[in-house]
């Protein structure tokens, strides 16, 4: 069976050949954009740059300020490495209804809304940090 991209974490599977693949151009690019997320700068080799670096948001204050530059961090990125795609709203948590099962003492919710531009597709990123399937 064919796919777009490697589907990640790892996972052998039998159907798709040796690893489990994306089927379709919008979970390789659902699963890039949660990359970019979760990656700090200075991870990737040869690209220091790249990058949200969402852990080091966990233990900020939860303020307007934190989140404005969390979301700041997330457009700049996403315009550079991913600019077939245009981020329509960032909504962080644990203060939004979304996030109400999230312990809130020891992670945040973060919910991004973008557009794929070549598709004209809306889609959703939800992530938890930290939660245990989110480091790769």
């Amino acid at each position: 069976m064919s796919g777009v991209s490697v589907k990640l974490p790892l996972v052998i599977d039998d159907v798709d050949g040796v690893y489990k693949l994306n089927k379709t151009l919008e979970d390789t690019i659902q699963q890039n954009l949660k990359n970019l997320i979760l990656t700090s700068p200075g991870e990737r080799m040869m690209d220091p740059d790249f990058g949200v670096g969402i852990m080091a948001f966990l233990h900020e204050p939860n303020t307007t300020i934190t989140h404005s530059a969390l979301s700041a961090r997330i457009h700049s990125q996403v315009n550079k490495y991913m600019p077939f795609i245009e981020v329509t709203d960032v909504a962080i948590g644990p203060d939004d209804a979304v996030f109400d099962s999230i312990n809130r003492e020891n992670a945040f919710g973060l919910r991004i809304k973008y557009l794929i531009l070549p598709l004209s597709q809306d889609e959703v990123l939800n992530i938890t940090v930290p939660e245990s399937d989110t480091f790769l």
